[in-house]
């Protein structure tokens, strides 16, 4: 079965968020007047509510916007470089086996760095940062996904280009590259060691408080960034059956700015 693997880390994903449900202690879901944005209660329906949000989210953000700011990234970059550049379409045919299910890490990573400073900012109550975090994670989550979307699209439907003959009469290297590669260290750069960081923070937080509420929490701190990115699978999973749709898109986009040749992978200039 084509999806089996990105169907069982997506179940994997349910079994966290009812881990959640029964070990998240109430007095760090209550209290609402200790967080200004927090509206969570010790209710386990509104915490199985809330992980299905994410999901939710990450669909809507994911394919509508995807469409955006694939067009937008593609303006981006013609725009900076003109006419220095040579562009191409990919034409090699795409792999059959689905090897897509952890394209979520980053965007997670992302959203989960965003939320962590934001949450650090506003909330005075240290005890609170990680009830904060995870409803911030409504408002990161979805622009976040949008973004990597957006590069996906570009990368799927084979955006190149190549500096070829800019170079040849320099020692400098020749490029084929992706133009979603070109955007894709922009957005990692905040998506890895920063988030690392920031979860590192949060974990010395919470074990200096002492009894079961700050040993959970950091049981919560540490799995939250290996579970959370199975919420994209499902957007991943539409993507990949809009594939062709989605391609349609970007090569119509492509063609109005004049990129309608294969890339030209000789070493000829």
């Amino acid at each position: 079965m084509k999806y089996r693997n990105a169907l069982i880390l997506f179940f994997t994903y349910i079994i966290f968020v009812i881990f959640m449900v029964f070990s998240i202690p109430a007095q760090i879901l209550s209290e609402s007047q200790s967080s200004p944005i927090l509206f969570l209660s010790s209710s386990p329906l509104q915490i199985i509510i809330l992980f299905v949000l994410y999901v939710i989210i990450c669909l809507i953000f994911g394919i509508l916007f995807g469409y955006v700011f694939s067009l937008l990234f593609l303006v981006i970059h013609k725009s900076i470089f003109k006419s220095k550049l040579l562009y191409g379409i990919n034409t090699r045919p795409h792999a059959e086996k689905f090897n897509k299910t952890l394209r979520g890490i980053f965007p997670t990573l992302l959203a989960l760095n965003i939320a962590l400073i934001v949450a650090e900012t506003i909330q005075l109550n240290q005890e609170f940062i990680f009830s904060t975090t995870i409803i911030l994670l409504l408002f990161t989550f979805g622009p976040c996904m949008a973004l990597f979307a957006g590069i996906w699209f570009l990368d799927d439907a084979g955006m190149g280009y190549t500096n070829k003959f800019n170079v040849r009469d320099t020692d400098d290297f020749v490029e084929f590259r992706s133009i979603g590669s070109w955007f894709m260290p922009l957005l990692k750069g905040y998506a890895g060691i920063s988030v690392l960081f920031e979860i590192f923070q949060l974990f010395n937080l919470f074990t200096t408080i002492q009894g079961n509420v700050g040993i959970v929490i950091i049981i919560l701190i540490f799995f939250m960034p290996v579970f959370l990115p199975f919420a994209t699978i499902p957007t991943i999973l539409i993507l990949d059956f809009m594939r062709e749709k989605r391609n349609k898109f970007v090569l119509e986009q492509a063609k109005k700015r004049g990129i309608t040749e294969p890339l030209d992978y000789s070493l000829d200039f």
